[in-house]
């Protein structure tokens, strides 16, 4: 049996997100206080598009501390995407082609229906209004009804920074007065997973493998 933790996000009012072989409670996956929910998000979620949108500071972030839980998502008929923030170029294995190739292969082992990546320059992106104006246009073309991003810290400052970025845009993006030409959009829920660093989990989702079933060759 394996798990993936998970853990607390957007505001006070809802969870983080995400490890395998917790042994934290088991809470159903992305259970929220509908009361306090409905009027702080102003009842979005009847109209999303995508049910979950996970972010990722660099390719292969997702995978590593999300993908049984986007797996299962895209099992059960979720409509799942994948947004990286970066493509990886200052890591130290691979290029940032490889990478590419990679998470495009990942993706189709997953089953999730979209992918892009927003390129806004690995190790140098900064949560400034162009990185927020970039996530806000994506979250309200997507629309999802909730979404994961990494831990808000952990070793590498990518992802700590890239946490604090969704966050953020996630909360402006539903204020009707920042005009990009779209419609405010603002996410049920964001959900933080955990990567390298160990956090205790807010809930853990169960990877049972009669559910999750992935063709790795």
């Amino acid at each position: 049996m394996h798990r993936e933790a998970t853990f607390i996000p957007f505001e006070q009012h809802i969870p983080y997100l995400i490890v395998p072989n917790s042994n934290g409670d088991l809470h159903p996956f992305f259970e929220l206080t509908r009361s306090a929910a409905t009027s702080y998000f102003c009842a979005m979620s009847n109209q999303h598009v995508f049910d979950l949108v996970a972010f990722g500071a660099h390719p292969d972030d997702v995978e590593l501390f999300a993908g049984g839980t986007v797996a299962k998502s895209v099992a059960q008929g979720m409509r799942v995407a994948i947004v990286d923030l970066t493509r990886g170029e200052l890591g130290t294995r691979g290029t940032a082609e490889t990478r590419s190739a990679e998470a495009a292969e990942a993706q189709a082992i997953l089953g999730v229906e979209h992918r892009e990546n927003l390129d806004l320059g690995d190790g140098f992106f900064e949560v400034n209004e162009k990185s927020l104006r970039a996530v806000i246009e994506v979250i309200r073309r997507l629309r999802p009804r909730n979404v994961i991003a990494n831990a808000l810290s952990d070793r590498h400052p990518d992802h700590g920074r890239g946490a604090e970025l969704i966050h953020r845009a996630a909360f402006l993006s539903g204020l009707p007065k920042i005009d990009i030409g779209t419609e405010a959009w603002r996410p049920l829920a964001v959900y933080h997973g955990i990567q390298d660093h160990w956090l205790y989990p807010d809930f853990v989702v169960d990877l049972d493998q009669s559910e999750v079933h992935l063709d790795v060759e």
